[in-house]
């Protein structure tokens, strides 16, 4: 396995754009199309989720005491969890504590809005409803949600933590059984609850069998829950020990076998015995990541590509295509199109290799307290230990680890990427080395002028009249230049240097009127010391972004610039994510909600606790990348569509080519990154 970005980190991105594709499939008018993205989205959604929560499923066969199980664990009312909820469920059910004063029983589905357009909606619902949409939910159905209050704190940990509810175990195949064993396949663990007198019929047993064979293959542990169990302890150990030769279970790990029942009449220990159970089998070993990666590839290749080629062999689809081409417009779109590609691909390569070259120290780091037996167990006891004060001082540690140990801070190295990126493009900045060095914000801004250098022209008149032509709309008799494919070529790279000025100067762009004069003046300085054309760059991007006055000359000065660029609504609706969404406590906390899932036994923790907080840090700068381009890119549409006179039927098409596109793009990423990772 090589030590590359985790795949799981691109499933937010790939539901999204997923979610988008559903939206645009309706003017399609194909049902087939639409329930089957839907089906698919089911999946994926429930992946994303098991990916970045700690979410132990329940499973087994119908009938065998699943929801008595969850009953006695929480004491959930009847209505909510009726007697004979465990038959005949087919949508699987979340249950999580949260700090609220009354259960919550709600659905996660799609729904329309105003413009008819599908949006995925979490919603309270009645137990009533509850029950109906678990037993015969329709393709809108994503998720069942049940929300418990704060009071028994089961896990005894700060972080959400949820157990799956699975629908019972049949033989026979269909989509709600398929459903069911992508779920178990990407839960952290599972618990497989069994009644013993089910059990042990052949029929039943097979199932058992060749799920067990399953996760033994992944090596993954299990733990197995025996229903209405006996008051007589020594009934319940006779019981324990048929099971455990029965399921060829090793008598070292006889504790992945509780026997439950009614507290009012075995009492609640057992409780205990499966918490603690939990706690001890909850790591993901290796191998059953490499298994859950590989079902991802599988959805990947099979099921997902299936739909693509169906949506393109539509003949709607194709004659939406072969319209799209004729557009005025759509070699505007082609030619911005590509070069984001190329640029999302350069940025994403050096990304990765700039997070592979931080993370070494801070895992040198905690390796050496591994080394070190009294400082690791202290260590390992910050990560299990039972009070909230020990979470959080553990939370403090990584994130110092992973923010102090090297020379410069995460978001310095990134402004170093993103240096390197655009001073290749624009020729203008002054290249730094990807060495971690620490550099002042003025020389990360990297445009400073020197006696050596000549002022680059790659930002020239007849480009910057190109943006006044496109975007300010107040002269549509101009003409573009003839090289105005250079104009709509060099927007991705703009719109990445506006990301590296918002790395370097958060605040910035996050309100101006609450900076202090003085830091104020300081950051105006900065830029006033940048070359002298610098200003045609903010210009450019003022222009790209949807600042008006930026390029026609009526805000011509630095320090306006920088203000209009800070107060603008563009601004505050696609920059203010890079100050807080880089922020290192975000990421820790993220990535702390999975804790539980990493083995700590060796030295392999230190890459899985540490790899994950990198991993996350890729998927913040890469989505970052993709919003910000994705609002350009519309813009720019926008503007032409207006300048064109393209019907708005027109510009509706073209959404469906590019959101199949964007599918495609990023589910040939996964892969790549998948078989990387393998």
């Amino acid at each position: 396995m090589k030590n590359s970005i985790n795949p799981e980190v691109m499933m937010r991105s790939l539901n999204s754009k997923l979610k988008t594709l559903l939206k645009h499939s309706l003017v399609l008018d194909n049902n087939e199309i639409e329930e089957n993205l839907k089906k698919l989205l089911r999946k994926t959604l429930i992946s994303e989720y098991l990916f970045e929560n700690y979410v132990i499923a329940i499973s087994g066969l119908q009938g065998v005491g699943k929801s008595t199980l969850l009953k006695q664990l929480y004491d959930i009312p009847e209505e909510c969890l009726p007697i004979d909820f465990g038959r005949g469920e087919k949508l699987p059910i979340l249950i999580t504590e949260y700090n609220i004063d009354n259960i919550e029983t709600r659905v996660k589905r799609f729904k329309k809005n105003e413009k008819d357009y599908y949006e995925l909606k979490d919603e309270i619902i009645d137990t009533n409803e509850f029950k109906s949409i678990a037993q015969n939910p329709c393709n809108n159905d994503i998720l069942l949600d049940l929300r418990i209050p704060l009071n028994k704190n089961i896990f005894n940990i700060e972080n959400n933590k949820s157990f799956l509810l699975l629908p019972g175990i049949e033989s026979k195949k269909n989509e709600w059984q398929e459903l069911l064993e992508y779920s178990l396949d990407f839960s952290a663990t599972c618990i497989f609850v069994f009644d013993h007198t089910k059990s042990a019929l052949e029929r039943n047993k097979k199932i058992i069998d060749k799920i067990n064979n399953d996760f033994e293959k992944a090596k993954a542990k299990p733990i197995y829950v025996i229903t209405f169990s006996d008051a007589v302890d020594d009934q319940n150990k006779e019981l324990k020990s048929t099971f455990l030769e029965d399921f060829n279970i090793p008598k070292e790990e006889e504790n992945r076998v509780i026997c439950s029942g009614l507290k009012n009449e075995i009492g609640d220990e057992w409780i205990s015995s499966l918490m603690s159970s939990i706690h001890k089998y909850s790591s993901v070993q290796r191998e059953f990541r490499k298994s859950q990666f590989e079902a991802l590839n599988k959805l990947l290749r099979y099921d997902l590509t299936d739909i693509l080629t169906d949506i393109e062999k539509n003949g709607m689809y194709q004659d939406i295509f072969n319209e799209i081409k004729k557009m005025g417009i759509s070699d505007f779109l082609k030619c911005f199109d590509e070069e984001e590609q190329r640029i999302r691909k350069i940025y994403s390569s050096l990304t990765s290799k700039s997070l592979e070259n931080y993370i070494s120290k801070p895992i040198s780091e905690v390796e050496h307290l591994i080394i070190n037996e009294n400082k690791f167990q202290k260590f390992i006891t910050l990560i299990t230990g039972r009070s909230l004060k020990k979470q959080k001082e553990f939370k403090k540690n990584i994130s110092d680890i992973w923010e102090n140990t090297n020379t410069i801070s995460p978001q310095d190295a990134q402004c170093l990427v993103l240096n390197e990126l655009t001073s290749q493009r624009l020729q203008l900045h002054n290249q730094l080395p990807l060495a971690f060095e620490k550099h002042s914000r003025k020389q990360l801004l990297g445009n400073f002028s020197t006696n050596e250098e000549a002022p680059s022209q790659i930002i020239n008149k007849d480009i910057i009249n190109d943006y006044k032509t496109l975007f300010t709309l107040q002269n549509d008799n101009s003409e573009l230049s003839l090289n105005h494919k250079k104009a709509i070529e060099l927007m991705p790279v703009l719109a990445t240097d506006f990301i590296r000025i918002n790395t370097i100067y958060p605040e910035l762009f996050a309100n101006t009127e609450t900076i202090p004069n003085e830091q104020m003046e300081e950051i105006i300085q900065d830029f006033s010391t940048q070359k002298k054309h610098y200003h045609t760059i903010l210009a450019g991007i003022g222009g790209i972004i949807g600042v008006d006055g930026a390029v026609d000359g009526k805000i011509d000065t630095i320090p306006n610039l920088l203000k209009a660029l800070g107060v603008t609504g563009a601004a505050a609706s696609v920059a203010m994510w890079v100050g807080a969404g880089v922020a290192t406590g975000f990421i820790t906390i993220s990535v702390i909600k999975q804790i539980y899932k990493i083995d700590y036994k060796d030295a392999y923790f230190a890459h899985s606790l540490l790899n994950a907080i990198k991993d996350k840090h890729y998927q913040v700068y890469m989505d970052n990348y993709d919003t910000l381009m994705a609002y350009i890119r519309e813009l720019l549409k926008k503007r032409l569509t207006e300048r064109y006179l393209i019907n708005e039927a027109d510009a509706r098409n073209e959404r469906i080519v590019k959101s199949l596109s964007d599918v495609k793009h990023i589910k040939d990423e996964m892969r790549e990154l998948i078989y990387e990772y393998l």
